[in-house]
């Protein structure tokens, strides 16, 4: 290679050859632990290594421990919260409950029968006859009574009601203290009413329920022992062949009928309340359509009975009077015809002549 040519190889890019690095000599492997060379050597390796399990073990099991223990406590902590806030609920749930069942006990018929309605009536006859009255004022000057008198008389205690009574209604004071007295006692029967329904509102209700189911079930007893007297009392009509398929279907379809109008039953899931409803109707306008076809079913079927009885009878004469039919004796041989009761019998009998 001439001068320069080194060079311009190098402009060229041409690598150079890289120096050979010193050879290293490599890291030793690390030997093993020596094994033990007797018997009490490998029983002292053994037990130490036994020892470092067994406090191995015992750590592992107390770290179990305590996050048990922190697991438990923080499960108590939230217990404890979810079971206060839980507390509350029910709390805040009883007493809207209280609240509902007042409401709708003082919402019932038998609240406003008892209590509402006599106090209304005890008012309305103590305004009435205040119509025209007066009261005596301090000045001594007359105004017109009203129903607010009562109320303030209402609002005294006894004595200096009665004292405000005198002054105010003079001689008639007895009369208006006497309807003071009645709405006070219409008004603590109220209260009473109302309290005793507020704590005891959850038994009445259940006392309720469990007496309406009673009832339910007695009406249901009824029903089912009138149905099934029928077929026992009446066989020629409503009893039937339970060996007979076709009376065994014709019953299981009008106890379903019967089933859907009065209770519902059979009625496909997920129907919604109007499609419920109008089911129901339908099954119950063709049990009343069918109620009141019986009559006349009945009459008609009694009227054919009697009509197969008397072709029935009909029948039997027609054949007694075919010859050779009916039942009888010839006569012994040699004896007349005369002797012969029947005449029929006697033609029966008669030589044939070819």
């Amino acid at each position: 290679m001439n001068v320069g040519d080194e060079d311009l190889e190098a402009l060229r890019g041409k690598p150079k050859q890289a120096a050979t690095p010193a050879a290293t000599a490599s890291p030793e492997p690390p030997k093993p632990a020596a094994e033990p060379s007797s018997l009490k050597e490998f029983r002292t390796v053994y037990e130490t290594t036994k020892k470092e399990r067994d406090t191995l073990a015992a750590d592992l099991a107390k770290l179990r421990t305590e996050a048990a223990e922190a697991r438990k406590a923080g499960e108590k902590d939230a217990e404890a919260r979810v079971r206060a806030e839980l507390d509350v609920v029910v709390k805040e749930k009883t007493e809207l409950d209280s609240r509902i069942r007042f409401l709708d006990y003082s919402k019932s018929p038998e609240f406003q029968a008892k209590h509402e309605k006599p106090i209304k009536d005890a008012w309305r006859a103590a305004i009435e006859d205040l119509n025209g009255a007066t009261i005596i004022n301090d000045d001594g000057t007359e105004s017109e009574a009203n129903y607010g008198h009562i109320q303030a008389l209402m609002r005294m205690p006894p004595i200096e009601a009665a004292r405000t009574a005198a002054k105010w209604f003079g001689p008639a004071s007895s009369e208006v203290m006497r309807h003071r007295s009645t709405i006070l006692a219409l008004g603590k029967e109220k209260d009473a009413a109302i309290e005793h329904w507020r704590t005891k509102g959850e038994e009445l209700t259940a006392q309720s329920q469990r007496e309406a189911e009673e009832f339910n079930g007695s009406l249901q007893s009824l029903f089912n022992s009138e149905r099934d007297s029928f077929p026992t009392n009446y066989p020629e009509l409503f009893g039937h062949d339970p060996k007979n398929d076709e009376e065994a279907d014709l019953v299981r379809k009008n106890r379903a009928l019967t089933e859907m109008a009065v209770r519902g039953k059979g009625i496909p899931e997920g129907t919604d309340a109007r499609q419920r409803s109008e089911l129901m109707v339908k099954a119950q306008a063709r049990m009343v359509a069918r109620a009141e076809a019986f009559g006349f079913t009945r009459l008609r079927l009694n009227k054919a009975v009697e009509e197969i009885e008397t072709l029935k009878k009909k029948l039997a004469e027609f054949e007694g009077s075919v010859p050779g039919e009916g039942k009888t004796t010839p006569p012994a041989p040699g004896k007349a015809d005369s002797d012969v009761s029947d005449w029929e019998r006697a033609i029966d009998n008669a030589p044939a002549y070819v």
